[in-house]
C-alpha cells in the first residue's frame, strides 16, 4: 500500500509555493507594495501620481500589522 507521501509524489500538492505565488492569488504582491516603509511609501507615491486615489489592502494578522502600517508608512507620508 502507497504512503500519503507516495501518493502526493509528482502532484501538484508536493509542490512548496512561495510567498509571491502564494500573494499572486489574491494580487497581494503585484502592487509592489513590498519592502521597507520607505519603499512602500515610494510605490505609494507612483500610484498617487498616477491618480490612484483608493487603495484596498490586506493584513495578517489584520490589526497588529494596521497598526504598524499606519505607524510606519502612513504616518510618515502625513508628515511629508
Amino acid at each position: 500500500m502507497p504512503t500519503y507521501q507516495q501518493w502526493l509524489n509528482g502532484t501538484q500538492l508536493e509542490q512548496r509555493m512561495s510567498i509571491e505565488e502564494y500573494s499572486v492569488s489574491n494580487r497581494g504582491l503585484r502592487s509592489g507594495l513590498v519592502g521597507t516603509p520607505a519603499q512602500v511609501q515610494d510605490q505609494l507615491g507612483k500610484f498617487e501620481d498616477a491618480g490612484v486615489d483608493l487603495v484596498l489592502l490586506q493584513f495578517s494578522p489584520q490589526y497588529e500589522e494596521m497598526e504598524r502600517f499606519g505607524e510606519t508608512v502612513i504616518s510618515q507620508l502625513v508628515q511629508a
